[in-house]
């Protein structure tokens, strides 16, 4: 009760899963609920439904290409993960490690 929430999921494609999340969050008494996804292949729908929904913000990785007007004037927060990628592929082109990556 009067928790933020925050929902992870890997891959969506509907967001249902996010939003009845929320909603149960909510009914728990959660006083907000973010969600989170890392390959984010929502169709208009989705979006839509999720831009209706309780979720109070949607943050989304680049690693499916959309143009930025797809989430303009949304709920929805884009984060990019190249440079974290690019730096993986030179460490190890390199014979570096990727470990302090991860930290």
């Amino acid at each position: 009760e009067g928790a933020v929430t925050v929902t992870y999921d890997d891959e969506s494609v509907t967001g249902s899963t996010l939003i009845e999340t929320a909603k149960k969050a909510l009914e728990k008494g959660a006083k907000r609920t973010i969600a989170v996804v890392t390959h984010a292949k929502f169709t208009k729908r989705g979006i839509r439904d999720l831009n209706g929904s309780e979720l109070e913000k949607i943050v989304v990785t680049d690693t499916v290409w959309r143009p930025d007007k797809f989430y303009e004037g949304s709920k929805f927060s884009k984060v990019s993960v190249a440079p974290l990628f690019m730096e993986a592929i030179r460490r190890i082109h390199n014979d570096e490690s990727i470990s302090g990556l991860f930290k």
